[in-house]
């Protein structure tokens, strides 16, 4: 147990390797920023296309009940 002790203190002490700790903190950051990026740019074309089906549902009900007074 003292051996895997010793091996972690060793290779995640952040002293020795605190760059490959800030590139790995970075990478994380972006991924989870790309991630939360990709979910509003996702949502925000659902939104735009659900706002686009009711204008086209309402345009056809206009134009339906005008049809139907002609008629």
């Amino acid at each position: 147990m003292k051996k895997l002790y010793n091996f972690f203190k060793i290779k995640l002490c952040y002293k020795t390797y605190w760059k490959q700790w800030i590139a790995f903190l970075t990478l994380l950051i972006l991924f989870i920023l790309q991630s939360e990026y990709a979910d509003y740019t996702t949502k925000r074309v659902l939104e735009y296309d659900r706002e686009k089906a009711i204008e086209r549902l309402e345009l056809a009900k206009e134009k339906d009940s005008i049809e139907n007074k002609k008629g």
